[in-house]
């Protein structure tokens, strides 16, 4: 249970509170895990230039998700002939 305002875990949402409620609710699930995007930004900053990931919207518009996949992973395919070779 997570509180959205101090003592919160006691107030009912009733029809009169349910704007600031979810209004509330609203911000919390937005940037719950805004830690965690920071932490994941810092590592993709590694392989991907910084200037490419300081507008949000231009990132998106520079890659596809399955290009910043490609980047990240690599390929799916494992071309075994080229691991017997090295």
């Amino acid at each position: 249970v997570v509180e959205l305002i101090p003592g919160g875990n006691s107030i009912k949402v009733e029809f009169s509170n349910r704007k600031k409620y979810s209004d509330l609710l609203l911000k919390f699930r937005l940037s719950e895990f805004d830690k965690q995007v920071n932490e994941i930004t810092k590592g993709i900053i590694q392989i991907i230039p910084g200037s490419l990931l300081k507008c949000k919207y231009l990132f998106n518009l520079v890659f596809t998700y399955k290009e910043i996949e490609r980047l990240i992973c690599g390929t799916k395919y494992v071309d075994i002939d080229l691991l017997r070779k090295n």
